[in-house]
């Protein structure tokens, strides 16, 4: 499933934006050359730096013309970018500098991609309200004043991915106020106040990031806050790993399960007097998490420690792992599925290469080949 999605992204950037380029550069008012393409065109600007704020409402690609090299300085005033229509792809942009209270990119509209970009020194980083089908991948998200990435208002299907944010003072991303079955996967989150912070927020996957140096690691929050899976994360030397207030005591749903939980000052916090129900393992072979403070041992060598893992009241790892979970030895299905295209490419190619060699040696040649 996961494979088909990557293909079916492809397929939509191509044939959303067609082939027409259009070529800014610094002399060229950016807003003019927006407003004059056609949509789904493809608008490319020349390096150097952009000083102002920009609005697109229409279906258009906007391209640094190399990574780094095109800056998008707002001074300290208002959004740097905005965007109000759908299928919008901005990909290696440079965006500093947004007004406080407001964001680099304020993503208004569904179906937007950001890839490829640099943003610093805003207020928050990528601002999502009440929107679908946003995907951010390969971008730094740097010294947000509140938050790297917001996402706010019953936000569903954002993807997160391969990101590297540090430096938030609030959180690096944020789901807050019925966000649901959003993705964060691959994601480098490092000195930040809050890694990751679940508010009121639901059905979300937390995946094979790395959160390490933040005050709080994961922040879940109020009583909607359920159904989330935390998996294949390493939690490594913050002040606290996962904090948890969720304002009842009855069962989540929340499962947390395969994560290296290592040398945070305190592993988990409950804030008291709630106590929610949580899940902290699997059956046999998936298991729990591993714990650096866990003082039992694996004497039959299972993988498993031999005693339960205690977190707090309602909380236990009932099969707590002997060492950190790694993946060093599996293939992801996308990789796995596109070595199979280039396998079945190659397959293809050598048979008909071999098929001609062959086969051109009995054709018999015609009677006036080779004659002058």
């Amino acid at each position: 499933m996961e494979s088909f999605k990557v293909v079916n992204a492809f397929l939509l950037i191509l044939t959303v934006f067609s082939t027409f380029i259009t070529y800014a550069d610094v002399t060229n008012p950016v807003q003019e050359t927006i407003n004059a393409a056609a949509p789904g065109e493809k608008v490319v600007l020349k390096r150097g730096e952009y000083v102002g704020q920009i609005v697109i409402n229409k279906s258009i690609h906007l391209a640094g013309e190399t990574p780094n090299a095109v800056v998008f300085n707002s001074n300290g005033s208002g959004d740097v970018i905005t965007v109000l229509s759908e299928n919008v792809l901005l990909e290696s942009l440079t965006i500093k500098n947004s007004g406080q209270g407001f964001a680099g990119i304020n993503v208004k509209a569904k179906n937007v991609t950001i890839i490829n970009c640099i943003i610093m020194d805003c207020y928050i980083g990528i601002k999502i309200d009440s929107s679908s089908k946003i995907r951010i991948t390969n971008c730094t998200i740097q010294n947000s004043t509140y938050a790297g990435i917001r996402v706010w208002g019953s936000c569903e299907e954002i993807e997160i991915s391969n990101c590297t944010i540090f430096g938030s003072k609030f959180a690096a991303v944020g789901l807050f106020t019925f966000s649901k079955k959003n993705k964060l996967s691959n994601n480098v989150i490092y000195g930040n106040y809050i890694g990751v912070a679940l508010i009121n927020s639901k059905e979300n996957h937390i995946v094979k990031n790395r959160i390490f140096n933040n005050s709080f690691g994961l922040y879940f929050e109020d009583r909607f806050s359920t159904d989330n899976l935390v998996s294949k994360n390493t939690l490594s030397n913050n002040t606290c790993g996962i904090y948890i207030n969720i304002f009842n005591e009855g069962l989540t749903n929340n499962l947390f399960c395969q994560n290296n939980f290592i040398n945070n000052t305190v592993q988990v916090r409950f804030e008291p007097p709630y106590y929610s129900i949580n899940s902290w393992n699997l059956s046999y072979p998936i298991g729990g998490n591993y714990w650096s403070d866990c003082i039992f041992e694996d004497s039959d060598s299972d993988g498993f420690i031999d005693k339960p893992y205690y977190i707090a009241k309602n909380n236990v790892d009932y099969q707590p792992l002997a060492s950190p979970y790694y993946e060093t030895a599996e293939k992801t299905r996308d990789e796995w599925f596109f070595s199979q295209i280039i396998l079945a490419v190659v397959v293809i190619v050598g048979v008909y290469g071999l098929s001609y060699l062959l086969f051109r040696r009995r054709w018999p040649k015609k009677k006036n080949e080779g004659q002058s």
